[in-house]
């Protein structure tokens, strides 16, 4: 998504974000919103020097409670085809690369 998608996004009443805060500051958020029954990742971001301690971790078991608690049973998001470490981080949870649109793949979790 662009900034501007994202910030949209952010600022739409029925999106649901949350921030992640460390050290007095904000170090990473997200935000999701229901779509046909599904819960999508609109966002998910951790600043540098933060990541890979755990944050982005700690922010998809949150956002799988979420969807379990609104009764989606799938949870979608779009990466950029080039950004090869969220892809990964992605697939190391359980998400799969469904399609390809543009620079994007739409990726996708079935929840148990």
């Amino acid at each position: 998504m662009r900034d501007e998608e994202v910030l949209h996004a952010i600022f739409d009443p029925t999106v649901y974000t949350e921030v992640v805060e460390a050290e007095g500051q904000i170090i990473g958020f997200f935000s999701v919103e229901a779509q046909d029954g599904n819960l999508f990742i609109n966002a998910l971001q951790v600043k540098k020097g933060y990541q890979g301690q755990g944050y982005g971790t700690a922010m998809m078991a949150r956002i799988e409670t979420l969807a379990r608690a609104q009764g989606a049973s799938v949870i979608e998001l779009w990466v950029q085809l080039t950004n090869r470490p969220a892809m990964e981080f992605y697939r190391h949870r359980g998400y799969r690369t469904i399609s390809r649109q543009g620079n994007n793949y739409l990726m996708r979790k079935k929840l148990t």
